[in-house]
């Protein structure tokens, strides 16, 4: 299903499945929103829908994201934050590596690893596969990679290769792509958390506070503090732990991975227990400082999203259950 076959699209957002969600963004130009094609509001009329493939493609275009249905938590789309600028643990110390912490793209696309005869592999699938690539990690580490020229060097081409290709196959810019994610970390983090706003200007990736409202205004035409008040949500406590929505497609078999993890886990690192994931994770700071704490993961399907809970910096102590000094990997 492409975006310019508008029937398609607009039955797909007509139906509310889930199957599509994720896969676009629906632009209502009645109200400049734009929603995930399961969002409950009410249906607009066909006239009024843009099909979009990205949510930078429908933010470029002057649409903001739809408070209800969250487009931030479409599952494919949503950002990573990055544990560092949590101040969370890594499962593998990270030292001596680029801020982006990205894999050269020579160890990810050599011709052994994949044949060539399978689908979308060819040699005239390279473009889309280096824009993907490039989309893919610029999601994953939006808010640490400091330049287009150091994603580019990381894929083993130029940026200004990287723009033509990405732009043919996303209709924005490497840059207007980059923006979008960290908006909508942002938004994520300053919906499901209590972090500062300072802290989420941080952890998303801005350099400064002044640079995130400007553009979050300039984007969403209300300020970060207005969103929080929207939403009802206060600031941390000091040493309150941190929690997150992921959302995932379904169906999403749970109990399933919970029961193949159990007999599986790390005596004094890992722990299943009331349906939920438990482990302790340490991380190596750039500056050589060494952190650890824990992760928690529990399903919520009522959301088709995961409830993932950091602990809160600096240590946060041992993961419940799980061996208090132990579990560092």
């Amino acid at each position: 299903m492409t975006m310019d076959n508008h029937a398609a699209c607009y039955a797909a957002f007509q139906s509310k499945d889930s199957r599509f969600d994720g896969h676009f963004f629906v632009g209502v130009t009645s109200t400049g929103i734009y929603c995930r094609p399961v969002c409950r509001a009410r249906l607009p009329r066909p006239e009024n829908c843009t099909f979009f493939k990205t949510a930078a493609e429908a933010e470029r275009a002057g649409f903001r994201p739809c408070l209800l249905c969250r487009p931030e938590l479409a599952p494919g789309c949503a950002p990573m934050v990055p544990a560092a600028r949590l101040q969370t643990r890594s499962a593998v110390p990270q030292t001596g590596t680029s801020r982006a912490q990205v894999v050269p793209a020579t160890r990810l696309q050599t011709r052994s690893a994949v044949p060539e005869t399978a689908p979308g592999c060819a040699p005239v699938d390279a473009s889309r596969r280096l824009a993907v690539l490039a989309a893919k990690r610029l999601e994953e580490y939006c808010g640490s990679i400091e330049s287009l020229e150091e994603l580019a060097a990381s894929l083993g081409c130029t940026a200004r290769h990287l723009r033509r290709v990405f732009r043919e196959e996303y209709r924005v810019s490497p840059v207007q792509y980059l923006q979008t994610c960290r908006l909508l970390l942002a938004k994520s983090l300053l919906t499901d958390t209590g972090l500062s706003v300072l802290e989420v200007a941080m952890a998303s990736g801005f350099g400064s506070l002044r640079r995130f409202n400007d553009l979050f205004r300039a984007r969403y035409h209300l300020s970060p503090t207005s969103l929080r008040r929207q939403t009802g949500q206060a600031d941390r406590p000091e040493g309150q732990n941190i929690s997150l929505m992921l959302g995932y497609r379904p169906p999403y078999d749970w109990e399933r991975l919970l029961a193949f993890l159990a007999p599986r886990a790390i005596p004094g690192v890992e722990i299943v227990r009331d349906s939920a994931y438990y482990r302790t994770v340490r991380l190596v700071k750039r500056d050589g400082m060494e952190v650890c704490g824990w992760i928690r993961a529990e399903n919520v399907p009522a959301q088709n999203a995961l409830r993932v809970t950091v602990s809160a910096p600096p240590s946060g102590g041992a993961a419940p259950g799980a061996g208090a000094g132990q579990g560092t990997v």
